[in-house]
């Protein structure tokens, strides 16, 4: 029982990372690790007063109560949520993830919930956990917190703590947790600190990674598509990719070059390419209303240049996004 528990805590932490379009406070930034390359950071109190989701609160909240039916179809974790008293859409104000690297596998985890949690109804449910099933959930004191070790059989353990009554904090390792349980002024890598100074977390969502980031995903991923960006790693730094939910969807895309002449290239070689992608599928959209959408936000983009800065800004316009609900509202009991 508590392996499937054990399961379902990293698994729901993973999911709201992953499902939830939203950019965190920077207050979830002094947990990650120190060998942090990526950053996934999202606001969730932004989303939900976005004039986007008030507007389609209706469909918002229908899609809401399937995630919830959804996870009190399964017992344990109806069982984790009434215990914790933790409500995903109410109680998580903001996530925020670290990655050591892009891989399938990478070597450090970090995801950092920001919100309102009950400490007593965490810490009785982990202690009857650890009582029960004592070689899968273990109580463990670092620094002047008391954490959970979560072990898998088969699998190396994580570490799920309560840090105080506004930071949950999981991490892959128990180093991760011990920097988490006492941050220091500075703990960033300079790569991802530099590129962390230029994001405004009060967006819905920042997706910060470091070249080295990226050029081992592509090389561990080996993917023939992605592959064509490597000459220029040589000359980046790093990427921030920024999405803000308003009426619309704002997009904003930052390439941060080693120097202005290489961030020049970038952008007159994505104006190409833009360019030659629209007139590929350009004569295609008024026969496919997918097509059309790409259309829409290619002709969106404006891509320039300044400094050592190539930035593409674009928009997901109303239009495209009211299109998208109906045909989620379609598909809908």
């Amino acid at each position: 029982m508590v392996t499937k528990l054990s399961r379902w805590c990293f698994a729901l932490a993973a999911t709201l990372a992953v499902m939830t379009a939203a950019s965190a406070r920077a207050d979830g930034l002094k947990y990650l690790p120190s060998d942090t390359e990526v950053v996934v950071s999202l606001n969730l109190q932004q989303v939900w007063g976005s004039k986007l989701v008030k507007d389609y609160s209706a469909l918002i909240g229908q899609l809401q109560g399937m995630f919830n039916a959804g996870v009190d179809k399964n017992q344990i974790a109806a069982e984790v949520r009434k215990s914790l008293g933790i409500d995903p859409f109410k109680d998580v104000d903001a996530i925020t993830v670290g990655l050591s690297d892009l891989t399938k596998n990478p070597k450090n985890v970090m995801i950092v919930l920001e919100g309102k949690f009950n400490q007593d109804k965490f810490t009785e449910t982990a202690n009857k956990a650890a009582k029960d099933s004592p070689e899968a959930v273990k109580s463990v004191t670092i620094g002047n917190a008391t954490v959970y070790q979560i072990t898998k059989p088969g699998d190396e353990p994580f570490y799920i703590g309560l840090l105080n009554k506004n930071t949950l904090v999981i991490a892959k390792t128990k180093d991760g947790m011990t920097g988490a349980v006492t941050p220091v002024a500075q703990n960033l890598k300079k790569e991802t600190a530099d590129l962390v100074q230029g994001v405004n977390f009060k967006k819905s969502l920042n997706l910060v990674m470091t070249a080295g980031a990226i050029q081992e995903a592509i090389k561990q991923g080996n993917n023939a598509q992605t592959q064509f960006i490597e000459p220029f790693l040589k000359d980046l730094n790093g990427a921030v990719i920024t999405a803000n939910v308003v009426s619309d969807v704002d997009l904003h895309v930052a390439y941060v070059a080693k120097d202005a002449a290489a961030a020049q290239k970038m952008a007159e070689e994505t104006n190409k390419g833009v360019a030659g992608l629209k007139g590929l599928i350009g004569k295609n959209a008024p026969k496919d209303a997918k097509v059309a959408a790409m259309v829409d936000i290619l002709n969106s983009l404006k891509i320039t240049s300044q400094g050592n800065v190539m930035t593409v800004d674009g928009t997901v316009s109303r239009k495209v996004l009211d299109q998208t609900f109906k045909n989620i509202e379609n598909f809908l009991p």
